[in-house]
């Protein structure tokens, strides 16, 4: 899903003159509402599901388009919140799906690109351009929130689902003061099937908290979670931007007390049809948003 806000000269984010059109034929367009002036700073929100993705990247485009043809360096600042990345983990191989991703968007000429808790360096080297116009949020700026500080004050301590993913677990360990375990598993080359899910050091009366930036179907955190030998109730989830695909929202509450996640992904199927009191989604957006420079 995209969405098309401003920000108001009082720093206030409204709703904007533009909104994304289709034609019948499927062509993406942009209307703007009559009597209404653009905003000094226009702002575009992706929030994706596996259905939209493509067409919320035509329509940015689109968006982009229409606020620059013809008005050269007259026109609004252009602002696109992308918490989720598109390709990200598809940072290196062929194709290089990031790399695509990357410069479509930053043949946009952006003026400023705002994610959140890419998978991993390489978004921040291809995305943006070069010209210090992105701006990476990352999982612990979330969990620095007063409302979200009483979330991990709860916990024994963090758990890494890899080496990968042990930066972003210490960040938010750090503000608890409490440990990290970095969890290990074997992966086979040719098939891409894991095993060997091993985590040392776990306390078996403690409570712990997964940590990483993706979801998809939660292979990993189900192996992982069966590996620390505690019950659900001493363990929960949380993942940067929930993809929850297959049968993940009916298997995840197997393993784990709650599974928290983001609004960065809107995946197809409501999580509140599942186990609402597993499944918690927190605000990003809002987080991303005061970090609008202009």
């Amino acid at each position: 899903m995209i969405t098309f806000k401003a920000k108001a000269p009082d720093g206030e984010i409204i709703n904007s003159a533009l909104s994304p059109f289709t034609f019948p034929a499927g062509e993406s367009h942009i209307k703007r509402e009559e009597r209404r002036d653009l905003e000094k700073i226009e702002i575009a929100i992706i929030q994706p599901d596996a259905d939209s993705l493509h067409k919320d990247l035509f329509d940015l485009a689109m968006w982009s388009n229409a606020l620059t043809f013809g008005k050269g360096y007259d026109g609004p600042k252009r602002v696109l919140i992308l918490p989720y990345v598109p390709g990200a983990r598809a940072d290196r191989g062929t194709p290089w799906g990031l790399m695509v991703y990357a410069e479509f968007i930053n043949d946009l000429c952006l003026d400023q690109i705002i994610v959140f808790d890419p998978h991993s360096g390489v978004t921040e080297e291809l995305l943006g351009d070069g010209i210090d116009n992105l701006t990476v949020v990352h999982s612990d700026e979330l969990f620095d929130q007063v409302h979200m500080r009483a979330v991990i004050n709860q916990y024994t301590g963090i758990i890494a689902p890899d080496a990968g993913a042990a930066k972003r677990a210490k960040a938010v360990a750090d503000l608890a003061g409490i440990p990290v375990f970095t969890a290990t598993k074997h992966r086979d080359e040719e098939t891409g099937k894991l095993s060997d899910f091993r985590i040392e050091g776990l306390d078996p009366d403690g409570f712990y908290l997964f940590i990483d930036d993706i979801c998809d179907r939660g292979g990993t955190f189900k192996g992982l979670a069966t590996a620390t030998g505690l019950p659900p109730e001493n363990l929960d989830l949380f993942v940067s931007h929930g993809v929850f695909s297959k049968d993940a929202l009916e298997t995840l509450p197997e393993f784990f007390e709650y599974v928290y996640t983001t609004n960065s992904y809107g995946p197809t199927r409501n999580l509140n049809e599942f186990n609402h009191r597993v499944f918690k989604r927190f605000d990003v957006i809002r987080l991303l948003q005061s970090k609008i420079k202009y």
